[in-house]
């Protein structure tokens, strides 16, 4: 029988650690890992901040979870990351009315969807899962250094390692939105994922000795809504398929977000900003599947720099900073 690696898991003692005067954004914390992640931290007194789209699905998920029965609390932010305008109202609420932010998660994300554009006329899974959460951070960053120390946390995945039947992920900055090629909603996606992480060296690099940790995540194959399109499409429905037979089956999302909630309450990770930090996962590489908190990250593109320095550069003007 295949070996196939136990999902990793925090401490104990990090669920035990007071969070009543720690204040918590997490983007698409409606759902899945971010649900997890946010009933967690509320079960240690902390606020959190949905940042969603819809108001409903928020009060119908915080019904779920009891979230009346929990020491923390909870509050909605309109969020929408497709749409710029939305995602500056949502910071200039943020900046006017929280007055201290302990993380921020960017974890809401779509994947693999058939090709569609964003308001702003982006391909939609670079211009949600990288450009609106680019700009939410940069307008955040001065109440992010205000309340150092603090944290950004970027949800990337298992995709920056390059999807089957598509080669490792690049930044084709000469064609960012598909509309010179033919589109490839599998090449979107893990072009959008690489694009977080570097993001996340750019930040960890600017943010260097100023009191703000910046980390990217794999949260793991979790059973989540994040399929809804990939459940649409018989090739890619297989491949997930296959996938959680590899891993012994998706996880559930409460052990999808602990991920997210070590890189959140551990000490030490203030001393890895930059790193990467991964869930089990169906990496190329054996050695790499046990994932690892942190991991070197299995593209080294990750690492480079100048190809951060000038992501960061092309997302300022792209959203207008």
């Amino acid at each position: 029988m295949a070996y196939v690696p136990k999902p990793l898991k925090c401490d104990p003692k990090l669920f035990d650690i007071d969070l009543s005067s720690k204040n918590y954004i997490i983007t698409g914390a409606n759902s899945g890992v971010g649900l997890g992640t946010a009933e967690q931290l509320m079960k240690q007194g902390a606020n959190v901040y949905f940042a969603c789209r819809d108001e409903e699905k928020y009060k119908f998920s915080i019904s779920q979870i009891k979230s009346e029965q929990l020491p923390g609390k909870a509050s909605y932010l309109e969020l929408d990351l497709s749409d710029l305008e939305s995602v500056r109202a949502c910071a200039n609420k943020i900046n006017s009315e929280i007055e201290t932010i302990s993380a921020l998660v960017n974890n809401a994300g779509i994947m693999m969807p058939p090709k569609k554009i964003t308001k702003h006329g982006f391909e939609s899974q670079f211009g949600i899962n990288h450009l609106g959460h680019f700009l939410l951070t940069e307008l955040l960053l001065n109440k992010l250094l205000a309340s150092s120390p603090s944290r950004v946390i970027n949800v990337s995945s298992v995709a920056i390692d390059g999807l089957p039947g598509n080669k490792p992920p690049d930044i084709n900055f000469e064609d960012l939105n598909f509309d010179k090629r033919k589109y490839n909603r599998a090449e979107a996606y893990a072009q959008s994922k690489l694009a977080n992480c570097l993001y996340t060296k750019n930040l960890s690099e600017r943010l260097l000795s100023k009191g703000v940790t910046a980390v990217s995540i794999h949260p793991g194959w979790v059973r989540t809504n994040l399929e809804r399109y990939v459940s649409r499409n018989p090739v890619a429905k297989l491949f997930t398929e296959v996938v959680a037979l590899i891993l012994g089956g998706k996880i559930d999302y409460h052990i999808g977000s602990h991920t997210s909630l070590f890189v959140l309450l551990d000490e030490n990770v203030p001393k890895m900003s930059g790193e990467f930090f991964s869930q089990v996962g169906v990496y190329k590489n054996k050695k790499d599947r046990s994932g690892g908190w942190p991991m070197k990250a299995p593209n080294s593109k990750i690492y480079d720099s100048e190809m951060s320095e000038k992501l960061y550069e092309v997302s300022k003007e792209l959203v207008g900073l």
